[in-house]
């Protein structure tokens, strides 16, 4: 065969099978070449099948936009394998749809992501200082005229001018009082608001009002000033981290802490000191036990989250805040710790824990990574890998059942609570015993 001779008849018909036969394999694999490329373009691209007029003869198979042909194959076989590449077509297509869904949902998630939450409650406190501080000075100009009656009809002095009345209580000065043969307060340049609400130890045992209600009033602008900075630059984390509910009772516990801290304390001292009557006459006013109660949550919150150089910081400001008092005329530095071991107390029985997560260990995820559940400063100080547990040594709610009830039933004053801030708003000055024309 191979040396020169011809071909015989009877091996033609064998030599054409031989030749089908091999390029079938080549036309299989085309035909999954072209369903490949055109799957995206149309849904039902079947390839168009020119035949030869013999049966057995090798066929064209040519895509329906006549670019690209593929090889030769029989027409015996091309609608069955036209029929598998649907199905394999049918398949990807449902794949990628429901991959293009899955990332417009993540998208969606994404793109819907609110910003990191506000400390609202933060703000809000320091607007209402700022409103109280000038209805104080509305307050004392108000009751200029009857203080000057009083301060004429005993001593004899001269009037005090609104001008200068202003003036004292913006500059932060001491007060001017006239006090009456019983101890009461007759007459007070600081107006009538002030004095109902101030914190004094002989006033507040029988009014437990003054305990609460002296950390939201300021003895000058620059006492304003100085709280109001300090607590806006606490971290906010704080509020949107811990929770606002906390973060009130923290500041509201630690204002009564730091105020019975005070008057326990002087007292104390004072008597070592051969002078029983100067803590009870003793005023005390301002939002800094407050402020140093949150300093305490925050470091009870640092130390559980295991994070000892932010803790060890918040001890040196803390140092710091003593020092400044210690050495400032008219600053009560055991109020300032008092309400620092207030917020220390909320924080050990009502603050979250923590623990180990794996969620928490991602750099990114939907959850995790979402500013309105997660402050991105909360994730920050906690640090990677933990996350908070909403559960304290006892729920929050107890800490107000208990004052609410228990309180009431354990110190009979604290059931006129009420009754003393509602007569102080409506009849100013009477709680106090002014004198008013």
């Amino acid at each position: 065969m191979f040396g020169g001779d011809r071909i015989r008849p009877s091996a033609f018909p064998l030599l054409l099978i031989l030749v089908v036969l091999t390029s079938l394999p080549f036309s299989i694999q085309a035909l999954g070449v072209t369903r490949d490329v055109y799957a995206g373009v149309s849904t039902r691209s079947k390839p168009t099948c020119f035949s030869a007029p013999r049966i057995g003869a090798p066929a064209v198979s040519i895509s329906r936009d006549g670019i690209l042909p593929t090889a030769f194959r029989p027409k015996l076989f091309s609608r069955k394998f036209s029929r598998t590449s649907d199905l394999v077509g049918n398949i990807r297509r449902k794949t990628i749809l429901f991959m293009k869904r899955e990332y417009e949902e993540e998208f969606r998630r994404f793109r819907e992501m609110k910003g990191p939450r506000r400390p609202r409650v933060q703000q809000a406190l320091v607007y209402l200082l700022i409103a109280v501080f000038l209805l104080q000075v509305w307050s004392a100009i108000w009751y200029v005229a009857s203080f000057n009656l009083v301060l004429q009809g005993k001593f004899h002095s001269h009037a005090v001018s609104r001008a200068d009345l202003l003036m004292s209580t913006l500059s932060g000065a001491p007060p001017i009082m006239v006090m009456s043969n019983t101890g009461n307060i007759k007459a007070s340049s600081w107006g009538p608001l002030t004095t109902d609400f101030i914190h004094q130890r002989t006033l507040s045992r029988q009014q437990p009002h003054r305990y609460l209600t002296s950390g939201f009033l300021h003895g000058g602008l620059l006492h304003l000033i100085m709280n109001t900075a300090y607590l806006s630059r606490l971290p906010s984390w704080l509020e949107t981290g811990l929770g606002a509910p906390l973060y009130i009772s923290a500041f509201l516990v630690s204002i009564v802490s730091g105020n019975a801290a005070h008057s326990g304390l002087s007292s104390i001292g004072n008597k070592f000191m051969g002078n029983n009557n100067m803590g009870a006459r003793m005023f005390t006013l301002g939002a800094s036990g407050g402020i140093c109660g949150l300093k305490g949550l925050q470091y009870v919150a640092l130390k559980r989250m295991n994070n000892g150089n932010a803790s060890n910081k918040v001890l040196r400001e803390m140092l710091g805040v003593l020092v400044y008092g210690m050495l400032t005329p008219g600053v009560s530095t055991i109020g300032h710790v008092g309400g620092f071991f207030g917020g220390i107390l909320v924080g050990l029985l009502f603050g979250p824990g923590y623990r180990s997560s794996y969620a928490w260990s991602r750099k990114f995820s939907v959850n995790v990574d979402n500013p309105s559940v997660v402050p991105p400063a909360y994730r920050q100080v906690i640090g990677f890998g933990k996350e908070p547990i909403r559960r304290g040594w006892l729920p929050l709610w107890s800490l107000w059942l208990g004052i609410a009830v228990i309180g009431p039933l354990a110190w009979s004053p604290l059931r006129a609570v009420p009754a003393c801030i509602l007569r102080a708003i409506l009849q100013p000055g009477k709680l106090s015993g002014l004198v008013l024309i």
